[in-house]
C-alpha cells in the first residue's frame, strides 16, 4: 500500500487514479487505474477468473527469490502464460535473484543488471524526465535483475 501511495504521490496524484492498489480484502482503484499494486495471491486469483490476463501489458514481481508455494506456482503459470500472450512483458526483480537459473527456467530470457539501486534510477528518471530508451540494451537475456 505504501508503495502506491508514493508512485501516485510522485505522479502528482491521489490514490486511486492511475494508480491502485490491492490486498486481501482492501483495495484502491478505479476506472481510470493503470498501474495496480497487489500481492502474489491476487494476481492468483484474477489468473482463475482471466488465464490470459486480458487487458494486462506488463506484470512486475518483486522479490522473486523470496519463494513460497504462491510464488512458485505464479512462475509456473506466467511461464505458461507467456506463449499465448507474446506481447505480455514479464519483469522478475530481486536484489539476490540468481538470474541464471530463472533465465533458463524461462526459455533463455535476457537479464538485466542494474548496478544502481532502483530508488537512485527512478529518482535520475523523473528529474531527468527523458524518455527510457526502448527496447532497453539486454545483457543477452530477457530476465530483469535489480541488483542493489
Amino acid at each position: 500500500m505504501s508503495v502506491s501511495e508514493r508512485v501516485a504521490a510522485e505522479r502528482g496524484e491521489k490514490l486511486g487514479e492511475s494508480v491502485g492498489y490491492k490486498v486481501r480484502l482492501e483495495g484502491m482503484r478505479g476506472r481510470d487505474t493503470r498501474l495496480l499494486f497487489c500481492t502474489t495471491g491476487i494476481l492468483l486469483r484474477r489468473l482463475l477468473l482471466d488465464r490470459d490476463l486480458k487487458g494486462v501489458t506488463h506484470v512486475i514481481v518483486d522479490e522473486i527469490h523470496e519463494r513460497g508455494m504462491n510464488e512458485d506456482f505464479l512462475l509456473i503459470v506466467l511461464r505458461d502464460l507467456l506463449p499465448r500472450r507474446p506481447e505480455l512483458r514479464l519483469i522478475l526483480m530481486s536484489a539476490t535473484l540468481n538470474a541464471d537459473l530463472f533465465s533458463s527456467y524461462f526459455g533463455g530470457a535476457p537479464a538485466i543488471h542494474i548496478p544502481v539501486s532502483l530508488t537512485l534510477l527512478i529518482s535520475v528518471l523523473i528529474t531527468c524526465r527523458k524518455p527510457i530508451p526502448y527496447p532497453l540494451k539486454p545483457a543477452g537475456k530477457d530476465l530483469v535483475n535489480f541488483a542493489a
